[in-house]
């Protein structure tokens, strides 16, 4: 038995919210943010204070959201 793509969707967009937070808890996750988070802002911005660059990448992990 085959799911319509309508079907599959609606599926998807009523588990989202768990997966998310799945995703959220995951402590992969947070690692891989956290290092990405500070990789682009260093990107970006170049060589900075260290503390300026602590401050600067947290707000910005905690801004950025799963769709």
């Amino acid at each position: 038995m085959s799911l319509s793509k309508a079907t599959i969707s609606k599926i998807a967009e009523a588990i989202k919210p768990e997966v998310i937070d799945y995703i959220y808890s995951s402590e992969e996750y947070a690692n891989f943010m956290h290092d990405a988070t500070i990789n682009a802002v260093s990107h970006h911005m170049g060589e900075m204070d260290e503390e300026i660059m602590f401050e600067l990448s947290m707000l910005m992990f905690d801004r950025i959201e799963l769709k």
